[in-house]
């Protein structure tokens, strides 16, 4: 892994794993980059976030979240449809940096899932 700036995260290809870095170790969720582009005074791109807001659980409860989360914590499951792309724009107001997966580092979350998986009796 490796933290980069904005202009170094938009030249990386569709595909690239990574968590926003908003400061000495905070990370945010994990998310899947489509694509992105820069317009000089903002950028835009593309995005799959790997967390608990999913298509499914944001729109089970007519688009209202805060339902959904009530639900969750009242013990109610909620699916985890990935399947939804979102978009993250920046005006260029702040240094913003993002901490970059490599293939190997993406190699062994699979692998890691893949061992949590097994210990609960799924199927790998």
């Amino acid at each position: 892994m490796k933290i980069v700036d904005r202009e170094t995260f938009l030249s990386l290809p569709p595909g690239t794993v990574y968590a926003e870095f908003n400061g000495e170790l905070e990370f945010e969720s994990l998310n899947i980059m489509y694509g992105g582009q820069d317009f000089g005074d903002h950028s835009f791109w593309s995005s799959q976030e790997l967390g608990p807001w999913s298509c499914e659980t944001i729109t089970a409860d007519d688009g209202m979240p805060f339902l959904a989360v009530q639900a969750m914590a009242k013990g109610e499951g909620r699916g985890f449809d990935q399947n939804c792309a979102g978009r993250d724009e920046d005006y260029h107001e702040s240094p913003r940096k993002f901490c970059v997966f490599d293939n190997d580092d993406v190699r062994k979350l699979r692998d890691l899932l893949t061992e949590a998986l097994v210990l609960t009796g799924g199927e790998a």
